[in-house]
């Protein structure tokens, strides 16, 4: 009876080290089960719970109420243990639920009574001591190892710093690894090199952004996911042809560029669209793509398709302030479908890059033409002079002849036109002979002042408005002469109708500023000569080609189209500049420097010992111009003299700046603008609703010619008299806004 009695409280205690390996052997495992709601898994640890000697039923019940069981609850006398099911994640331990285990006593009482049956017997006991003991040697040496190996399995963390796995046993003598060893060190080894690429995964990232957030060009990071997978869809319907099949359809390449996502754009993206932020742009995305940007786009999409390994490609954009922006886009083509989920799409700005190109292609064109039309000019002088030669020779011999004279005079007369045309011709090339001479601009003026005002119709007003002691220049006097009359008959065939021409001179000293206008301008000093005139004016169109040679808005027989290229040739032989200013209705005003000459021993004498000090201010300026590379000019030299600066196009938008902002303390407006409102009409407008306000306004046109317009009116008549010309120094604009500040 007692061997009976210590056998059933074996028995007992056998259950409830069963019910601990339970708890050590599935509670972590059922754990991850319910926490990753993996009912498969639950129902196969259930399983092998009941495949335990003397478990009859088990059951999970989680916290949110299910319930899964495995076994009958068969046996009346049962042994109940409820196990709690906790999970460890991110260094926090959550609890699940509970697994309750139950095991039947009437299999206690049968294993009893067969164990009192063998112990009769001597091989009985030792079997079952032999079973014991083999028990708690499997439990020692090999199934804590292996719980061991699992919980830390399970909470392996990816840092470097992490402790490696150690087994809970003494070290072997001979230093030999048994199987349990090799596992840890395997486990070991794979935590390290986890860790390791984990590692190298954030370094590659953080230098990517680096990258990304540093880089001075434009960077666009695209998710093209969208996109792929419509071209898919395009190759599954048996499409071969994209391009075709986008020519056939010309909504497709819109639709699939509204699948592309704009994910993310670095601060160099900011400053070229001008905008404030990455959400601002983001969301006014659309307004930032040229017109070309469904054939650029439908490029892309091709080359995608054909599986290029880069796209590159030419295309316009639009800033967020209506400045027009011309880009090269480039980007890897991925290899993966992966890879498309985030592309970075470089931007690079070329506009400035273009317009010297445009610069440069314009001027060789010129000079091609020009040595063209010396070449052949040269020659037709020389056939005109064998001409003029023969013609002579008849009138001395047919003097006595009056219908032959009369003949010979006609063709004599149109031999001296040709001449003409052949000596405008080797003007315009640079070949005419002649050399230059200090001349004083005024006294060309003066001489053939009154050939020009009877070369005008009666209706025309012709005014002069001559500098005092006027700079000499190195120039040909009668090519001055020429370019004086070629701009005035110009001039009168804009006004058909009658108006006022105007002639002015003066001194100007130009700075660095004025290279901004042109190009291939120098600073120094200059004699400025304006010829504008109050007529129809010209369209942007035809002041891009009033340089060109031949061409012409006259009517046919009207003009040759070699006035204005003559004053083109004159001034690029003279070392000046030439700039015009011209609206449709406004009329048009050519203004040119010619670079000071004659007196260079005074005006190395004159020349200051000293940089002037630009007066320089704190306040708030808005800056009202149409044309952008003016208003960059004079935004990046008035912020260069400390004052805060706000920009608008039109009247319209700088009227809703005046009302949105009060600190805006001048406003400094062009005169001629796009739109319902000029200049004189928004100076008008802004100065009866803020009294206060300051204006300065600038003009491209004749200064005359604004005071006639600003007459009728005595505030804008004030504002007319300390108008600042155009082009402007950095000296010039300084002194004028300082001026109008401070109530000059």
């Amino acid at each position: 009876m007692v061997q009976t009695y210590r056998e059933y409280r074996a028995e007992l205690d056998l259950i409830s080290t069963r019910f601990e390996d339970v708890r050590k052997s599935h509670g972590p495992s059922l754990a991850a089960s319910v926490w990753h709601y993996s009912e498969r898994q639950i129902e196969l640890e259930l399983q092998g719970i009941l495949n335990t000697s003397g478990f009859e039923y088990a059951e999970v019940r989680s916290l949110q109420g299910q319930v899964w069981k495995a076994g009958v609850k068969s046996s009346s006398a049962v042994i109940i243990e409820e196990i709690p099911l906790l999970f460890r994640h991110d260094g926090k331990e959550y609890s699940l639920g509970s697994l309750t285990v139950m095991a039947g006593q009437q299999a206690i009482y049968d294993l009893v009574i067969l164990h009192a049956l063998e112990s009769l017997t001597y091989f009985g006991i030792w079997t079952c001591f032999l079973a014991g003991s083999l028990f708690l040697i499997f439990r020692q040496l090999v199934t804590r190892h292996l719980s061991a190996l699992a919980r830390y399995t399970s909470s392996m963390s990816f840092d470097v710093s992490a402790s490696p796995f150690v087994l809970d046993r003494a070290a072997s003598r001979s230093g030999a690894v048994d199987e349990l060893g090799q596992v840890a060190n395997a486990i070991n080894s794979m935590q390290s090199q986890l860790a390791d690429s984990v590692q190298m995964l954030h370094e590659s990232e953080r230098r990517f952004r680096r990258l990304f957030e540093n880089a001075e060009v434009s960077i666009w990071n695209e998710d093209f996911s969208e996109v792929v997978n419509s071209l898919d869809a395009l190759r599954r319907e048996g499409v071969s042809d994209l391009r075709g099949y986008l020519d056939e359809n010309p909504n497709a390449a819109a639709e699939m560029a509204q699948l592309v996502k704009v994910v993310q754009v670095n601060e160099s993206t900011l400053n070229l669209f001008g905008a404030d932020d990455q959400d601002k742009l983001l969301h006014r995305i659309d307004e930032t793509f040229g017109n070309d940007a469904t054939d650029v786009f439908t490029d892309e999409l091709c080359a995608i398709w054909e599986g290029q390994k880069v796209f590159r490609s030419e295309a316009a954009f639009q800033a967020l302030d209506g400045r027009e922006i011309n880009a090269i886009i480039t980007f890897q083509i991925p290899e993966t479908r992966e890879g498309f989920q985030s592309i970075p799409v470089s931007i690079i700005d070329i506009t400035e890059r273009k317009a010297l190109e445009e610069q440069v292609r314009r001027s060789q064109k010129m000079e091609a033409i020009g040595q063209l039309t010396g070449g052949i000019a040269h020659d037709f002088n020389n056939i005109l002079g064998i001409i003029m030669g023969n013609l002579d020779l008849v009138r001395s011999r047919a003097k006595n002849d009056p219908s032959v004279l009369k003949f010979a005079d006609a063709a004599m007369s149109g031999t001296r036109r040709g001449a003409d045309i052949t000596r405008k011709l080797l003007v315009f090339s640079g070949r005419r002979p002649g050399e230059a001479e200090p001349t004083v601009a005024n006294e060309a003026i003066v001489r053939i002042q009154e050939f020009i005002a009877k070369s005008l119709t009666a209706s025309i007003n012709v005014e002069t408005h001559l500098a005092d002691d006027l700079w000499p220049v190195e120039i040909i006097p009668g090519d001055l002469e020429d370019v004086i009359l070629n701009l005035s008959l110009n001039a009168r065939d804009a006004m058909p109708e009658g108006g006022t021409l105007v002639i002015e001179t003066a001194n100007r000293v130009l700075d660095e500023t004025f290279g901004s206008y042109i190009p291939a301008a120098e600073a120094g000093d200059f004699v400025m000569l304006s010829v504008s005139d109050n007529g129809t004016g010209m369209t942007a169109e035809v002041k891009e080609k009033i340089f060109d040679p031949f061409f012409s808005t006259k009517e046919t027989g009207k003009g040759t189209g070699l006035g204005l290229s003559m004053v083109y040739g004159f001034v690029q032989r003279s070392g000046g500049h030439i700039v015009v200013a011209s609206e449709p209705g406004s009329g048009t005003t050519f203004r040119i420097f010619l670079p000071r000459g004659g007196d260079k021993a005074i005006q190395a004498a004159a020349a200051p010992a000293h940089k002037i000090e630009l007066p320089r201010g704190q306040e708030t300026i808005l800056v009202v111009e149409d044309e952008d590379f003016l208003l960059d000019i004079a935004v990046a030299h008035l912020n260069g003299l400390g004052y805060e600066t706000a920009t608008a196009i039109n009247g319209k938008d700088a009227l809703k700046i005046l009302q949105a902002r009060q600190d805006i303390d001048l406003m400094f407006c062009d005169v001629i603008m796009p739109g319902d409102l000029d200049g004189y009409q928004l100076a008008s407008t802004a100065h009866a609703a803020y009294p206060a306000l300051r204006i300065q306004l600038t003009s491209g046109f004749a200064k005359k010619r604004e005071e006639q317009a600003g007459a009728a009116d005595s505030y804008l008549a004030g504002l007319t008299r300390n108008l600042l010309s155009k082009p402007y120094s950095a000296q010039e604009l300084a002194l004028s806004i300082r001026r109008a500040l401070d109530g000059g």
